[in-house]
């Protein structure tokens, strides 16, 4: 096909069409690369939402990581889940992501109230509504870590079976 390029396996870029498929590993790297930026940012204000934001967004790559390893289509995930965590934490849930990553209930309580905030760009925006609210509803930062490293390696070995 004219345009088409393949550089791993699983991407597929059409010039033309401006479609790119992602593969489930990709999505994991991803989320990688935020969960390390999460790591390593340092702030000396009373409260910052970056750290909250790279956890979010690495939350959600994990989680769709693993729905595209489940067949759902990057289509599907950007026209049925956005950047819901709440759906999209249900979704991995219904397809057994507790095959691969064993979550508490205080996992899924962060990331509901985590979601309070990113799903209505609380965290990137600074809108009276976000400045005026209590931050002390947003999870534990330590308790975030854990999950997020608790994903990445849980659906790293998958994803990159999956590849192969």
């Amino acid at each position: 096909m004219l345009g088409q390029v393949n550089s791993m396996p699983g991407d597929i870029m059409h010039a033309g069409a401006g479609h790119y498929f992602i593969s489930p590993l990709e999505f994991v790297s991803y989320s990688e690369d935020f969960y390390e930026a999460y790591i390593s940012h340092t702030s000396d204000r009373p409260f910052s939402p970056a750290k909250y934001y790279l956890a979010a967004r690495s939350l959600e790559l994990s989680f769709k990581a693993y729905l595209l390893l489940k067949g759902i289509s990057g289509e599907e995930l950007e026209n049925n889940f956005g950047h819901n965590l709440n759906i999209i934490l249900k979704k991995c849930k219904e397809l057994g992501i507790s095959d691969y990553v064993g979550l508490t209930n205080e996992d899924e309580v962060s990331v509901k109230y985590l979601n309070f905030w990113y799903f209505r760009k609380g965290l990137e925006y600074f809108e009276i509504e976000s400045l005026t609210e209590n931050h002390q509803d947003l999870p534990n930062l330590q308790d975030l870590g854990e999950l997020l490293s608790k994903l990445i390696s849980g659906l790293r070995g998958p994803c990159l079976k999956e590849v192969n």
